[in-house]
């Protein structure tokens, strides 16, 4: 175990379930120990992002302009509970009910 798996944080919520995926059966709670990223802000149509979040009870946030706030990341893990490994997200921001900008 290095010591970034020792951290407080990894101790209180260790690896002792399971999830499955497409690929099969993988640890849970997911841990990245170690890498960096690229984050990536911006803006999306708000319209395009509340057709995505239809069936969802939740809002995307917007700003003034009246377009949804989201995020992209690059990410480069070089030490997780998968492995090593890449990874590009994509965040809309959100929140439980409709709040001005």
């Amino acid at each position: 175990m290095s010591s970034l798996q020792s951290h407080p944080l990894f101790q209180q919520y260790p690896l002792n379930q399971q999830a499955t995926l497409s690929v099969g059966t993988v640890p849970a709670p997911y841990h990245v120990y170690n890498g960096y990223g690229l984050f990536i802000a911006g803006t999306a149509h708000l319209d395009k992002v509340r057709a995505l979040l239809q069936s969802e009870q939740v809002e995307p946030i917007q700003d003034e302009a009246g377009r949804a706030l989201m995020a992209i990341w690059v990410c480069n893990f070089l030490e997780a509970s998968l492995g090593t490994h890449h990874e590009l997200q994509f965040s809309i921001f959100i929140q439980r009910q409709s709040v001005p900008p």
